[in-house]
């Protein structure tokens, strides 16, 4: 999904969100997946990670005000 969104337009402009807190290993799930949306899928758009929140619930939460100013 995100390799389609980014060879949209190249991925200038594009901007991806990812949230989810730590593990039980203490990796944030956020930073993990922004990690790997750089360095395997070489995506080089905005990655804003949400790592504040353990639970789906807080995720969302902290989610809405960052997107809404999101066209898609």
């Amino acid at each position: 999904m995100l390799r389609r969104f980014a060879a949209a337009d190249g991925a200038q402009g594009t901007c991806v969100l990812f949230s989810g807190g730590g593990t039980r290993s203490g990796v944030m799930k956020a930073q993990l997946m922004a990690e790997y949306a750089h360095s395997v899928l070489e995506f080089d758009g905005t990655v804003l990670p949400e790592d504040h929140r353990a639970t789906t619930w807080g995720n969302i939460t902290n989610v809405f005000p960052l997107l809404e100013d999101a066209d898609r």
